[in-house]
């Protein structure tokens, strides 16, 4: 988006950068370089404040480039006049607020999860899931004895549309989420998750029972685990905040007789 404004997390600071200033304000970075050089600010404020870098331009060479934070960026935008000028200013401020406040609720998320409530919604989802992952992979057999040759897309298939069907991801974060999903969600969505696989597993396992189809068994599922996830309702999953540590992946376990449940990678398909 040509208005949306780069502001990042790095070394428990916000910055933004000179060359993002110079882009959106219409000014020649070089001249932004300069302003920030010839700053008669303090030793300390400078430091806290600015920190010199680089970036590589368009033919591939190295080029001085300053990080500011709010109160750099506040100093350096300060002489920058004019209704357009007024408009930019407004917008990384707001870029900045937007960012404070991720992290203030990806803190607040990491305290979640270190609560009693979370604690134990993750405990008692463990063995609906155990149930759901042993019906997926009867029902992968199922498929494949029915002639399905793609049948192991299920793994990935069923549980992203579980997931889907509850959540709402940020663009480009569901991959990056993906392999610690239950890291991101509170309590409640634990739950609402567990109560979706449970819906889907029993599905499964009553097509199979009847002797369907298994592509009708896995339409009726996916009806089923829509249903009951339009009455708890769909809720946002909070983003990873750039440059913060996301949760250690766990290396899904060799298969057997139960796998645990896969998140995403592929599409649909002709399974």
């Amino acid at each position: 988006m040509i208005d949306a404004v780069q502001v990042f997390k790095q070394k428990d600071q916000l910055w933004t950068t000179s060359l993002e200033v110079a882009t959106k304000f219409g000014k020649r970075h070089d001249t932004v370089l300069r302003t920030i050089r010839n700053l008669e600010c303090s030793d300390s404020f400078r430091l806290r404040n600015f920190a010199e870098s680089s970036y590589r331009n368009e033919q591939g060479k190295e080029q001085p480039l300053f990080l500011l934070s709010r109160g750099g960026f506040s100093m350096v935008a300060m002489g920058f006049t004019g209704r357009d000028a007024v408009a930019w200013k407004e917008k990384f401020i707001a870029a900045f607020d937007a960012m404070e406040s991720r992290i203030l609720e990806m803190s607040r998320a990491a305290e979640r999860r270190a609560s009693r409530e979370w604690q134990q919604a993750r405990q008692e989802g463990k063995a609906m899931r155990q149930a759901t992952a042993e019906a997926l992979n009867e029902f992968v057999a199922y498929a494949k004895a029915r002639g399905s040759t793609n049948a192991d897309r299920y793994f990935i298939i069923i549980t992203r549309m579980a997931c889907r069907s509850l959540f709402v991801f940020e663009p480009g974060h569901e991959r990056l989420m993906a392999p610690t999903i239950r890291d991101f969600l509170d309590a409640s969505q634990l739950t609402a998750l567990a109560a979706v696989e449970d819906a889907l597993g029993k599905e499964l396992r009553a097509g199979m029972a009847h002797g369907w189809p298994y592509k009708a068994i896995y339409q009726q599922a996916k009806a089923r685990a829509h249903v009951v996830a339009a009455a708890i309702g769909k809720t946002p999953v909070l983003a990873p905040v750039a440059g913060m540590a996301l949760p250690t992946s766990r290396k899904p376990k060799a298969s057997g007789k139960s796998s645990q449940l896969s998140l995403w990678g592929y599409s649909e398909g002709n399974a």
